[in-house]
């Protein structure tokens, strides 16, 4: 009867006081996440901007960074990139195999042999003799290539960290590019430029970190400018970029090359999009790293190289 007394004198509409504390214990059925201060759940953390999104508020629409202003000229590089695969095959046997009748008909004057005709149908050339000479010069090609490319291409993508991602995937096409302008001077001029110049085009772009760099430069754009929930969209649509320009380059390059009736028409037309997509990057493209993440990605690599300088010191010290 007291007890009851004391309860209702406590709260006189006959119901027991509230538990200031009950929002604070934890039981079976407390939930994980607590909801949000006023109840409304479309103030929860999905709803907060990502930390990209942050840094380029205000800005016009055409300055923010998005994953849909690289795709196209990624498309673009890569349809380049796998249009000229096999001309450059057909192209590169073509130019050893005029070098080696050149040769033999001076080393043998009376053999008759048959003269090399650019950008035409050379059965001649179908000896092993050429046949292992190509094979060997597009090896040179490749192994510098993907050596340069294999020790460069880590060192671009560290400092596009610091520095920003589009001059990078400039300079990466910069390679392409000088490719094929070799590439280009020594089909129109064969007897004047070496097709040996070709392995100078094959440094070039392997120093520029060829397509290895473009490919993480890419995709580290594209991580720059998505929350970890879209990124896996994003990699699928570059790579669905990818393998489809390389799968569409050789079928619109063997309809340019019958059409045009010339090879060397392919490489132009690869010269001219390597060169769109470099001033794309140049000028059109956005950043994707804000100078504050740039700064603070430097600060952070300044910091490693001190400690990594200190801990030598260090140890003699001890």
């Amino acid at each position: 009867m007291q007890r009851q007394g004391s309860r209702s004198a406590a709260a006189p509409n006959g119901r027991d006081p509230p538990d200031i504390d009950a929002s604070h214990r934890v039981g079976e059925d407390t939930p994980l996440l607590a909801k949000a201060d006023n109840g409304d759940s479309s103030t929860a953390a999905g709803s907060v901007p990502y930390d990209w999104q942050t840094d380029f508020e205000g800005l016009p629409w055409y300055r923010k960074p998005s994953i849909w202003w690289l795709l196209p000229a990624y498309a673009i590089y890569a349809l380049a990139f796998g249009g000229i695969i096999v001309p450059k095959l057909n192209l590169v046997l073509t130019l050893v195999c005029r070098r080696y009748i050149a040769a033999q008909s001076t080393l043998h004057p009376d053999a008759p042999y048959t003269p090399v005709i650019m950008f035409a149908n050379n059965p001649q050339c179908r000896i092993p003799e050429v046949q292992a000479l190509a094979t060997e010069f597009t090896l040179y090609m490749s192994l510098l290539t993907g050596i340069l490319s294999a020790v460069i291409s880590p060192k671009i993508g560290a400092l596009s960290d610091r520095y920003g991602r589009k001059y990078f995937l400039a300079f990466v096409v910069i390679g392409g590019l000088s490719v094929e302008f070799v590439t280009i001077l020594a089909a129109t001029y064969p007897d004047t430029v070496h097709y040996q110049w070709i392995l100078f085009g094959s440094v070039m772009d392997g120093l520029c970190g060829s397509f290895t760099a473009a490919m993480a430069l890419t995709h580290s754009y594209g991580a720059d400018v998505t929350t970890p929930a879209n990124r896996g969209v994003a990699f699928g649509y570059f790579s669905g970029a990818l393998f489809g320009g390389i799968a569409l380059g050789p079928l619109l390059a063997a309809f340019i090359s019958k059409v045009t009736g010339s090879i060397l028409s392919v490489f132009w037309i690869a010269f001219f999009c390597h060169l769109f997509v470099l001033l794309y990057h140049l000028f059109i493209l956005p950043e994707s790293l804000s100078h504050k993440r740039q700064i603070a990605a430097r600060t952070r690599h300044e910091l490693e190289l001190s400690a990594a300088a200190a801990t030598p010191t260090s140890r003699a010290a001890r």
